[in-house]
């Protein structure tokens, strides 16, 4: 089930002092540069969806938003990190299959917050088929050592690029396998291709 209203407003606001601290840390730490900004919707509910392994890419995404952003980290970051200690920055631990993660991430967009996705699970296909939030693709580059489980070094540029929100359309059940197929298959692409714009712009400097 998922938390009740008031655990949710003390999550948000979790995920707003961890947001404001994070970004003071990480800037004095990385050089971090932020492209597109604009795309990330100021208010509303928003799903930020992006393939990023790296242990430090959530935090990145949280700290470098213009708002607080309630994040379902990759496989590094809930390794490395206790759920107990992932609640209390905002963020949504993953367990198993994530169905408790989905529960909580759908109760946050309800109440119009934004949810950042960066792992295979939940399936971000039911996500977007519950709530009808737009999605916005993320891409970051430079969050990690030599493996993902390791942080960059010091001085390290690290880029974020958000890139325009897009509505899926879905049609049916939400809860039908179809509709979170198709819906995870849509955001799959948009994805991708926000990964192939991003690229580029790392040689380049």
């Amino acid at each position: 089930m998922s938390a009740p209203s008031g655990d949710r407003r003390l999550f948000a606001r979790r995920a707003a002092n961890a947001r404001n601290l994070g970004g003071l840390a990480l800037r004095a730490m990385y050089r971090i540069r932020v492209i597109g900004l604009e795309h990330l919707p100021v208010a509303g509910p928003v799903l930020i969806v992006g393939h990023c392994p790296e242990i430090l890419a959530g935090a990145v995404i949280k700290a470098m938003a213009c708002r607080p952003v309630h994040v379902i980290g990759g496989d590094a970051v809930q390794m490395a990190l206790p759920a107990r200690g992932l609640r209390l920055i905002g963020d949504i631990p993953r367990v198993g299959a994530g169905i408790g993660a989905a529960r909580m991430a759908q109760a946050l967009l309800m109440e119009g917050g934004a949810v950042a996705v960066l792992g295979s699970s939940p399936p971000v296909g039911y996500l977007v088929a519950i709530s009808n939030a737009p999605v916005v693709p993320v891409v970051v580059i430079g969050a990690a050592g030599r493996v993902p489980t390791d942080p960059p070094a010091p001085g390290t540029r690290i880029d974020v690029v958000f890139s325009p929100a897009s509505l899926i359309p879905t049609s049916g059940d939400p809860c039908a396998e179809r509709v979170v197929l198709d819906a995870g298959e849509r955001v799959r692409q948009i994805v991708a291709d926000a990964h192939l714009r991003a690229r580029p712009r790392r040689p380049g400097g």
